[in-house]
């Protein structure tokens, strides 16, 4: 089987159920996340509420450049 990138189209006409191929089933559940570093200071993690660094997280996987969270 040919191995799935999360990036293919929708099957045509009808619904995945209705498919009859097996790749219906092959479920791409992680990808790479964004490369940098999340930057955390002492300081955020002992002054800041802790969803600050939560939401931080967040940003980052969901896209966001690590670089320019504090801007």
């Amino acid at each position: 089987m040919p191995e799935l990138t999360g990036d293919e189209p929708a099957p045509e006409g009808g619904s995945v159920s209705d498919s009859e191929s097996p790749d219906v089933y092959r479920v791409v559940s992680s990808r790479p996340g964004p490369a940098g570093r999340l930057p955390v200071t002492a300081e955020d993690l002992f002054e800041r509420p802790s969803g600050d660094l939560f939401g931080r997280t967040q940003d980052v996987g969901m896209g966001w450049n690590p670089a320019e969270l504090r801007g």
